[in-house]
């Protein structure tokens, strides 16, 4: 028995397809490569520092920069979770405080090395494959 003409083609457009999403999906980076955190252990959290997150969410549209998400941790600490660029995650966070919080930015602690959980940040959607 053979299979009909019609079949092949479809199977092999499906084959081809898979493929194509596998590929497409692998060039985008995970979760936990687009997230910094911000924080200042030695005099008090960042959010401690300003309430203000206004100005933040303003310095980022003025900056141009493609922001996911923000979040706020148990202890004060800022999560921001970039949806491109990652590989430039800590530039920008470091930019975007300094713009804010002016030189006092100098000495938080910026940390890259995050596996989003329930205390950080974990936005979804097309710009992220999954961790």
């Amino acid at each position: 028995m053979t299979m009909p003409r019609i079949l092949i083609p479809a199977f092999a457009f499906f084959v081809v397809a898979s493929l194509a999403a596998c590929v497409a999906n692998s060039g985008k980076p995970s979760k936990s490569e687009c997230i910094v955190m911000v924080g200042q252990p030695e005099s008090g959290w960042v959010s401690r520092t300003s309430d203000d997150a206004h100005s933040i969410t303003q310095v980022i549209h003025d900056l141009g920069y493609p922001m996911g998400g923000i979040a706020y941790g148990k202890r004060g600490e800022i999560y921001f979770q970039f949806s491109a660029k990652c590989e430039q995650r800590e530039e920008m966070a470091r930019k975007l405080m300094s713009t804010v919080y002016g030189s006092a930015a100098g000495s938080y602690t910026y940390k890259v090395d995050i596996v989003p959980g329930g205390d950080t940040i974990s936005v979804s959607g097309p710009s992220w494959r999954d961790d």
